[in-house]
């Protein structure tokens, strides 16, 4: 069963039919939900978590700080070995909190076009202790990003074609799950699902059933994604490195193709944060 926004006759049937079987209030128009302010705006919604990460600033005695642009250095390294380690203590423990607080904000626009399609980089020896590469990929349907990974692969690779086709394994597997959501709660999805890719001898080994000597160690898992090809269910589409929007996932970035990429995702800048905390409206 499918309900728009539009349509009151089938919200107000539906709200009759789950209130003989659960207790139910009426709360109005979403304000918060499960952690996550919401704002709808002319164009869409707007989610963010600005009350959590207030909070958290708080916390720390920063509640009164100003944001500022701190972009890290571009193509920097990262060493295990480098560096302070944490004293054991309170600076750990809230080091550790906040090492897994992510503050943002996505806008989902109106669109009356829903067309799958994503991005694929790979980062090739990327890890300088294990020499192994980082997948990054995201799927959107036309006004945001709906999926997104950035995940250090399990093998060495030895080149970065290599790398590109892991990473397109990865992706394709992810969008062979998204299909079937589409299919199941929205509409059929029925076209060729295009997903960009900067490499474009990853993008012809997955287009060439033909095995060759410099490819043929490359484990039989990672062929997923060229039956795929195959099935015409996805399309490996060249795009140029400067238009890779996944790159924001597989490596540091200079400011202004980090904001061009988080923009491309649909993520709002930070002067486009709500103000003052979303209150749910009083039930009626």
């Amino acid at each position: 069963m499918i309900i728009t926004g539009d349509d009151n006759v089938g919200i107000s049937c539906l709200r009759n039919d789950l209130s003989i079987r659960f207790e139910m209030k009426i709360l109005g128009e979403i304000g918060c939900f499960l952690g996550l302010e919401v704002q709808k705006l002319e164009d869409g919604y707007f989610v963010s978590h600005k009350g959590y990460a207030q909070s958290l600033l708080e916390r720390f005695n920063m509640g009164e700080s100003k944001s500022m642009s701190t972009p890290m250095e571009p193509n920097m390294k990262l060493k295990k070995d480098e560096g302070k380690l944490l004293e054991e203590g309170r600076n750990k423990k809230d080091f550790a909190l906040c090492e897994r607080t992510l503050e943002y904000g996505l806008r989902y626009k109106k669109s009356d076009s829903f067309i799958l399609s994503g991005f694929v980089d790979a980062d090739w020896a990327g890890d300088v202790n294990d020499r192994r590469s980082t997948t990054g990929y995201c799927f959107d349907t036309g006004s945001a990003a709906i999926s997104w990974c950035s995940k250090k692969q399990h093998n060495v690779t030895l080149s970065s074609t290599e790398a590109e086709y892991a990473a397109a394994t990865m992706a394709t597997q992810e969008c062979v799950w998204l299909k079937r959501l589409i299919n199941d709660i929205y509409a059929k999805v029925d076209y060729v699902i295009p997903i960009h890719c900067d490499n474009e001898s990853a993008i012809k080994l997955a287009e060439n059933p033909v095995f060759h000597a410099r490819t043929k160690h490359i484990e039989v898992q990672h062929h997923f994604v060229r039956e795929k090809v195959l099935e015409q269910e996805i399309a490996l589409e060249k795009v140029r490195t400067g238009d890779q929007v996944a790159d924001i996932f597989t490596k540091a970035l200079t400011k202004e193709k980090f904001e061009m990429f988080r923009d491309a995702l649909g993520v709002i800048d930070c002067k486009h944060a709500l103000r003052e905390s979303v209150k749910i409206s009083a039930s009626y």
